[in-house]
């Protein structure tokens, strides 16, 4: 593969794995160093030398994934890391910038209920175990298919999909005080993208 093909293959999921690790990280200046690091690995793995296998997106994610766990994991070591507050994300933080900035101001119990509902979300998804947290931000904030984060979890697909629907379970009943979401198991409608899967493998 040339470092053309290379970088063609990279600028196609770069997006994707700075949204997964802005997600895992809380930091957005960290997961641009995870996103670069991860170009430098395949440059160094694929892009310099012969090499006998080929790279893919769940080898750009897996490297993507295992450098934010090691910076993770630092900053666990160091409590004294002081990391910035990310209460909002995405189109969220626009809108709060664009109240800042003059905008038609928002009703201020929205905008704290709103808030609100981000910070629990965000601890909903951090407090589910590793493997279903891995296989919720790569489904959601990613976009990847079930096959590929199989591969990126070295798992089959069937796993992938039970990972799923136990993660969006448990994330129903933790936000049910603020979605008033009905948490009878037995009332919950079937995943379209379980149907999806099942006929197309995501």
């Amino acid at each position: 593969m040339t470092s053309s093909d290379l970088g063609i293959l990279y600028a196609r999921h770069r997006r994707g794995i700075l949204r997964v690790a802005s997600k895992l990280l809380r930091d957005q200046a960290a997961a641009e160093d995870v996103v670069q690091e991860t170009w430098v690995r395949a440059m160094r793995f694929f892009g310099t030398r012969a090499t006998d296998g080929q790279p893919s997106a769940a080898w750009f994610y897996r490297v993507a994934l295992n450098l934010c766990y090691d910076r993770l994991r630092a900053l666990a070591r160091d409590r004294t890391a002081v990391a910035e507050p990310a209460e909002l994300d995405g189109g969220e933080l626009a809108e709060a910038h664009a109240v800042g900035s003059g905008a038609p101001a928002v009703d201020p119990e929205q905008e704290v209920l709103r808030a609100e509902l981000a910070r629990a979300v965000r601890e909903a998804v951090e407090g589910l175990p590793p493997l279903l947290r891995e296989a919720v931000v790569l489904r959601e904030y990613g976009g990847l298919k079930y096959r590929e984060i199989a591969e990126i979890a070295s798992c089959p697909v069937g796993t992938v999909m039970s990972r799923l629907h136990l993660a969006r379970q448990r994330l129903r009943l933790a936000l049910a005080p603020y979605l008033e979401l009905d948490t009878d198991p037995a009332g919950e409608q079937a995943d379209t993208d379980t149907g999806q899967a099942g006929q197309g493998g995501g």
